[in-house]
C-alpha cells in the first residue's frame, strides 16, 4: 500500500482509506485525468506525412543504414514424420535448426499456426498420397517440402527380417520386439563383433520378466554355423561386422532352407536413412505460389548441389568420405 500510495502521489493523485467497524475497509485513490483534445481536420495534414512516402508532404526514406543491431532469426522447421527417421538425421546434421516433429498433418498445421517456420518437411511414403488441399491451407506462406526418407519399418521390409533397430537401444524397445514375435521364444542368437556390446545386450534382455537361453557369437561365420547347428528361434545381428557383414548374413541364410524360416532382429547403428535407398523425387509446394526470382533461385541451388560431378570435384563439405558416418 506505501508504494501504491506513492505511486499515485508522483502522478499528483492522493491515496485514501475508509474504515468501518465490522464491516472492512475501503481504499480509494484520485488522479488528475485531462480530456482528450477534439478532432481538429488540421491534424489530418499530419496524419498523412506519417503514412505517405516521398511525396511533396511527406516524409522521406532513410537512405543511410540502421545503426541498431539486428536481431538474429532462429531457423525452425515443423517436420511430418511418424517413425522420426527424418527428425533424426536433421537434428544431427542440422545443429543450430530447431526442429519440432508432428505425427500427422493436422497437428504440424497447429503447430505452424502458433509459430511460423521457414518450411514444412513431410517424410511421405511413395505408396501414400499427402491431401494436396492440406498443403494450400498452410498459413504465412510456408512452403511445404515433401520427401521420403526410409525408417525402421520400410528397412526391415527391404531386408526381410521383422524389425529394424537403430542404436543406442532402448531395454524397453528391445523386449517389446522379442515379446511381438509370433513364435514362442526360448533360444535366442546375438551376433555382434563387439564384446561390450554381446554383454549389454544379453543384460538387457536378462533384465525382462522372460528367461532366455542366450547364444553369442562375434561373427558372420560362426552366426552361421551356430543357426544351423543350434536353430535358435531368433537371431539378433549387427550389420558392420568386418569379414562376413550381416547383409552377407542375411543372403546367405535366405539361400539354406534350414535356416531360411529363423526370424532376424537387425539391431545397428546404421540409421536407415544413411544407406543409399532413398525416393528419387523431392518435390516442393507454396500456397502463395512461387515467383520467377525464387523459382530461378531454387534451379540455381538445386542444380549446384545435385550436379553430377566427379568426387574429386566436389566441394569438400560435399565429399560423400568426409560427412559424417551412421
Amino acid at each position: 500500500m506505501t508504494i501504491s500510495k506513492q505511486f499515485v502521489e508522483m502522478h499528483g493523485g492522493a491515496m485514501w482509506l475508509e474504515r468501518e467497524p465490522t464491516v472492512g475497509a475501503t481504499i480509494s485513490f484520485s488522479l488528475p485525468l485531462e480530456p482528450p483534445s477534439p478532432w481538429d481536420a488540421g491534424n489530418a495534414h499530419s496524419i498523412r506525412r506519417a503514412i505517405v512516402v516521398d511525396d511533396e508532404i511527406g516524409y522521406h526514406l532513410r537512405t543511410r543504414p540502421s545503426r541498431a543491431p539486428t536481431t538474429a532469426v532462429n531457423e525452425r522447421l515443423v517436420i511430418v514424420d511418424p517413425e522420426q527417421t527424418l527428425q533424426r538425421l536433421l537434428s544431427r546434421y542440422l545443429p543450430g535448426v530447431e526442429v519440432e516433429a508432428a505425427p500427422d498433418i493436422a497437428q504440424a498445421m497447429a503447430a505452424l499456426h502458433r509459430s511460423p517456420a521457414q518450411a514444412l518437411v513431410v517424410n511421405d511414403s511413395p505408396l501414400q498420397a499427402l491431401p494436396a488441399l492440406t498443403l494450400g491451407e498452410l498459413p504465412f506462406g510456408t512452403p511445404a517440402i515433401t520427401c521420403w526418407l526410409p525408417g525402421e519399418h520400410d528397412a526391415a521390409r527391404q531386408l526381410g527380417v521383422v524389425e529394424y533397430l537403430v542404436k543406442p537401444l532402448a531395454t524397453e524397445k528391445l523386449l517389446n520386439a522379442l515379446a511381438n514375435l509370433d513364435r514362442p521364444v526360448k533360444t535366442l542368437l546375438i551376433v555382434d563383433d563387439e564384446e561390450d556390446e554381446l554383454h549389454l545386450f544379453a543384460r538387457m534382455i536378462e533384465a525382462g520378466a522372460h528367461q532366455y537361453s542366450i547364444l553369442r557369437v562375434t561373427s558372420g561365420q560362426r552366426a552361421l554355423s551356430m543357426l544351423r547347428s543350434r536353430q535358435p528361434d531368433v537371431m539378433l545381428l549387427d550389420l558392420n561386422m568386418p569379414g562376413m557383414n550381416g547383409f552377407q548374413v542375411l543372403a546367405e541364410k535366405a539361400r539354406d532352407p534350414a535356416i531360411a524360416g529363423i526370424p532376424v532382429i537387425v539391431i545397428s547403428a546404421r540409421d536407415p536413412a544413411g544407406d543409399p535407398i532413398l525416393s528419387n523425387t523431392l518435390s516442393v509446394t507454396q500456397s502463395t505460389g512461387i515467383s520467377q526470382r525464387n523459382l530461378i533461385e531454387c534451379i540455381h541451388a538445386l542444380g549446384a548441389i545435385l550436379a553430377p560431378l566427379a568426387v574429386d570435384e566436389k566441394p569438400a563439405n560435399q565429399r560423400a568420405d568426409l560427412l559424417p558416418k551412421t
